[in-house]
């Protein structure tokens, strides 16, 4: 439940200071990803190989 809370809270920051936003490019876990959407509770992310990834918004704060 608290990593669920902590998911919720950082998405509502970062939607509501819009640091990041779809289209931007990140460096997430060593991966380099560009941002696709972004939620509540997770983001989905396309890595260079072309793979989908749903990143809790806990990590991109």
């Amino acid at each position: 439940m608290q990593s669920i809370a902590q998911n919720f809270v950082a998405g509502i920051i970062l939607l509501a200071e819009r640091s990041i936003k779809p289209g931007d490019i990140l460096k997430v876990e060593g991966r380099v990803v560009r941002v696709l959407e972004m939620g509540i509770r997770a983001s989905i992310a396309r890595s260079r190989d072309g793979e989908d990834l749903v990143i809790s918004n806990a990590v991109l704060i």
